[in-house]
């Protein structure tokens, strides 16, 4: 128990710090307050500023207790003026609260520490992500012991993907002091998220008269409910540093203020400068997450980029001010991709430099095709895959049987889409309203993101977030369609009727899958998995840990890999910092 305590204890410095430097952020660009109705967007907005400065740190030092805890204890310092002042406010206002204000605010408080510590129990488990034992830990090791490390690819490919997740995982292991980041990182997250939605909702369902707002204000953070709820109990991300559910995460939150943003824009609401500030920067950041967040993350700054000069075309400043923090955010991360491989999107040859530490051409080239090829047809040939459609067929007879996570998402879009069409059609017809084009925008990342998810590497589970987003916003797009023709009544009832088909899948495999709630660490954290190590030594007679069987060697001694290649050798004998190539000693960079 002292552990979970000690977790949401963390939880709530990690919330004060993100907070403090978020203020820091905002007074620099001079964008507005946060809307009082979320003060998590702050949350958000400090994690992706201090996700920032620790891979700018990085660049010099590694990430240990000594770099990350002067980083989060300077941004609760900054925070205090702020602390102080909404406890000022709550206690007055505790003050004047009723008997039944006041039980409110205990079952709430309630609800929320029970929750904390049921997603903080469950993340304590053992990992057991695939990727977590095959170079995740590997990463995070790597980020904790060094400064970044030039020519990394050359070890371990993967340990070229420059996931930015693995650097605030790093920061969060508190080395050599703590070591559990892996589970605090996707579970704090997670349940800022959930404060996110439970803010927004508490704030909206308390007025009345909330029916007649449109509805891409309320409607995203009530359908986005049974997500979260799925993958509560589904994921096996809580305990593992996967990327993978961090993505998600963030596109969720991302899609929700994108939807907030657009009906505020719908009623001629013009002051959002802090709302398209967090917009920019999480979808920034997402793609540093993962490059497969590229799509979506991209015509998402498009909307908020397209808000922006629409209505505030005589402020040109302005326009710059929200966009431009996402220049050095991209700008980072592609030098550290050059760092660790020579590709600043490895394994993408786009941008490729020929660097003495760099991973050869052919080499980056064979892990595209491998990651593409695995996408469309797992277990094949790349030389069989690539370059016809003969995946195609078994691809979608596979994706079919992904019934949660693609094919009910996606019959369930066609049907609210369709029922969308008809009705605007019979409006246009009748001449009773003109059809709205504004709520449409919502599709251009889901959609233009599922694209640019076909096209590199189609398997459901790089889609991360977009299928259960894409019934949700065709849902919305529906209700915004019917909240012109039918009175409130009957609006109700087919929000209710839409809310159930969008989710009824989800909802199916919850209540099937309730007894894994029950799955939880009563005696603090579990360790990681352990295999038998290897040692090997290349022809330089550089020492290679590997795993003595199959690819995953979890949080091995350093140098770690399990693709051994005698080639490998340091760009410097006995300065492992310095990095690593596959060139001859004699080779000399063009």
């Amino acid at each position: 128990m002292i552990e979970i305590l000690f977790a949401l204890a963390l939880f709530l410095f990690l919330s004060l710090s993100y907070y403090g430097w978020s203020k820091v952020l905002a007074t620099i660009l001079r964008v507005g307050k946060v809307p009082p109705d979320n003060l998590c967007m702050s949350i958000w907005l400090g994690w992706a500023f201090t996700l920032f400065l620790f891979q700018v740190l990085n660049f010099v030092f590694p990430i240990t207790a000594y770099v990350a805890i002067p980083i989060f204890l300077l941004g609760v310092v900054l925070s205090i003026p702020e602390l102080i002042y909404w406890l000022k406010y709550f206690f007055k206002r505790l003050k004047g609260f009723t008997s039944i204000q006041i039980i409110t605010t205990f079952l709430i408080t309630f609800f929320f520490l029970s929750l904390g510590t049921w997603v903080t129990a469950r993340a304590m488990l053992t990992p057991t992500n695939y990727d977590t034992g095959l170079y995740h830990l590997a990463s995070i090791r790597w980020i904790n012991s060094y400064p970044i490390v030039p020519g990394l690819g050359n070890l371990h490919s993967r340990l070229a993907y420059n996931q930015s997740f693995f650097v605030y995982v790093a920061a969060l292991n508190f080395y050599p002091f703590f070591g559990y980041g892996r589970s605090i990182a996707n579970s704090f997250l997670f349940m800022i998220l959930i404060g996110t939605e439970f803010i927004s909702l508490h704030s909206k369902f308390s007025k009345r008269g909330l029916l007649t707002k449109h509805p891409f204000f309320y409607a995203p953070d009530l359908f986005i409910i049974p997500v979260i709820a799925f993958l509560a109990i589904e994921s096996n991300g809580l305990a593992s540093p996967t990327p993978d559910l961090a993505s998600t995460i963030l596109q969720i939150a991302i899609f929700v203020e994108l939807s907030h943003g657009i009906s505020q824009w719908r009623e001629g609401q013009r002051d959002q400068d802090y709302r398209a500030l967090v917009i920019t920067i999480l979808a920034a950041s997402a793609v540093t997450v993962k490059l497969s967040n590229l799509g979506f993350s991209a015509f998402s700054i498009g909307i908020v980029l397209l808000y922006e000069l629409l209505t505030t075309s005589s402020n040109i400043r302005s326009v710059v001010r929200i966009i431009l923090p996402a220049v050095p955010i991209i700008l980072v991360w592609m030098v550290r991709g050059y760092i660790l491989s020579g590709s600043p999107l490895y394994p993408s040859l786009l941008g490729y430099i020929p660097f003495y530490w760099a991973v050869p051409r052919a080499a980056a080239a064979g892990e595209a095709d491998w990651i593409r090829s695995w996408a469309r047809l797992p277990n094949a040939s790349p030389s069989s895959v690539l370059g016809n459609w003969n995946w195609f067929r078994p691809w979608l007879h596979r994706i079919r049987q992904e019934i949660v996570s693609v094919a009910y998402p996606t019959l369930a879009s066609i049907v609210f889409f369709s029922l969308t069409l008809i009705t605007e059609i019979l409006l246009f017809v009748k001449k009773r309203f003109k059809p709205g084009y504004l709520e449409y925008f919502i599709f251009l990342p889901l959609f233009l993101g599922l694209i640019y998810w076909f096209l590199t590497a189609p398997d459901p589970r790089f889609a991360n977030a977009l299928f259960w987003l894409l019934p949700i916003g065709s849902a919305m797009v529906l209700l915004a369609c019917l909240h012109k023709v039918l009175n409130m009544r009957v609006f109700l009832a087919a929000l209710c009727v839409v809310f159930v088909v969008a989710n009824l899948e989800l909802a199916k495999n919850i209540f099937a899958d309730l007894n894994s709630v029950k799955q939880i660490s009563l005696s603090g954290w579990y360790p990681e998995p352990t295999v038998p190590i290897i040692e090997k030594s290349t022809n330089s007679g550089l020492i290679i840990y590997m795993p003595e069987k199959g690819d995953q060697a979890w949080d091995a001694p350093l140098p770690s890999t399990p693709y051994f290649n005698a080639k490998l050798r340091l760009i410097i004998p006995g300065n492992i910092d310095l990095g690593f190539t596959l060139n001859p000693a004699n080779y000399h960079s063009p």
